[in-house]
């Protein structure tokens, strides 16, 4: 049998196995082998085929709960991704080029509902990563839909990026450059979270297991009556020194210009703020950050959105997420006497206007 016929033949395995849905399948993972047969026949002869057996779960505020194998993920449309790596202890552990799908596809394919919360938007759902280990990675609603889509993926293949000289002692110590070699090969655990945004890659969770949408605080009362007026910020949770906020007179001064547009109204302008950095706040408040935390705001009529610890610490974007008490050279006349401003993201849907609680969560 020669090799133009057995790779035929393989093919036509994949694309029976696309259509058909085995009796372990679940409907969603059927509609995905069968939405992507072209990219299978793309891939199927440079790509080897990986195991069957569903890898990943994706459950929570979700309707339909997922089982998916690296195999589906690699007959998804997907993107490749490079990236080096270094958390923020200084640590290197390699340089890598990667084979992703964007999260933001898997979540869609799931499709997230909070049914039992007292506000239906989703700028406060939050989604959190677990590993074979139990480390948990939390990301935010917002970081994953108001981002462009390749910039949080799940990485279902590797390569490692060698360096043209192997053996570069003239400007290494031997022991450092076999460290950092030994990085280059070893081996990396698959799927994987990459988060291109980030710095520092502590997020870059391995051999990931689970992802679960969660709903942290669904029963905020909502009162779309209530006046947005909020003369001061209570700030708790996991964090050492609580603290009311009544100005931000002391914190380091950051000035940004926003485009508003929002999801429902379209476009309202290009505006100034002038504030600090959330992460400022929550640094004055003792918090030892971690990327298994999240934050949540919210103000009087009940509107509130999350923000990941990794967002606001371990990207260069989260010193553009503010809390800002002047607009456009004047402090706010309506909506409260501080706001959270987003400034990274697309839309303006997780501006919070009159903001009177924030709270830090441990989801470990």
């Amino acid at each position: 049998m020669n090799k133009t016929l057995l790779t035929t033949l393989g093919l036509l395995a994949i694309l029976l196995s696309a259509v058909f849905v085995g009796p372990q399948q679940s409907p969603a993972t059927a509609v995905a082998k069968q939405s992507a047969v072209k990219s299978v026949a793309a891939q199927a002869v440079s790509y080897p085929v990986a195991t069957a057996e569903p890898v990943i779960t994706i459950t929570g505020c979700v309707n339909h709960p997922l089982q998916l194998s690296l195999s589906d993920l690699q007959r998804m449309e997907s993107t490749e991704i490079k990236m080096n790596e270094v958390t923020s202890d200084g640590s290197f552990h390699g340089v890598f080029n990667y084979r992703a799908v964007p999260l933001q596809t898997l979540l869609n394919m799931a499709g997230l509902e909070q049914k039992d919360s007292t506000f239906k938007k989703l700028v406060d759902a939050t989604i959190v990563l677990t590993d074979k280990q139990g480390k948990k990675a939390v990301l935010s609603w917002g970081e994953i839909y108001y981002s462009n889509p390749a910039e949080v993926t799940l990485a279902y293949q590797v390569a490692p990026i060698y360096p043209v000289k192997r053996n570069c002692q003239k400007c290494h110590d031997p022991e450092d450059y076999r460290f950092a070699m030994e990085q280059l090969g070893r081996d990396v655990p698959l799927p994987k979270l990459l988060v291109t945004g980030d710095f520092y890659t502590d997020r870059l969770l391995e051999g990931i297991v689970t992802i679960e949408v969660m709903d942290v605080r669904p029963n905020i009362a909502v009162d779309r009556q209530a006046a947005l007026r909020s003369e001061r910020i209570e700030i708790s949770g996991d964090l050492s020194r609580p603290l009311t906020l009544n100005d931000l007179s002391g914190y380091p001064t950051i000035d940004i210009n926003k485009k508003i547009v929002g999801v429902g109204r379209g476009y309202h302008g290009l505006h100034s703020f002038r504030g600090t950095s959330l992460s400022n706040v929550l640094t004055a408040a003792g918090i030892t950050p971690t990327i298994d935390q999240v934050v949540i705001a919210w103000a009087p009529d009940g509107y509130r959105a999350t923000f990941s610890m990794g967002e606001l610490y371990l990207s260069e974007a989260g010193r553009n997420i503010i809390l800002a008490d002047i607009k456009d050279n004047a402090a706010f006349d309506t909506g409260g006497k501080m706001r959270i401003i987003v400034g990274p993201d697309h839309t303006d849907d997780r501006d919070v206007q009159a903001v009177t609680n924030i709270e830090v969560i441990d989801l470990q």
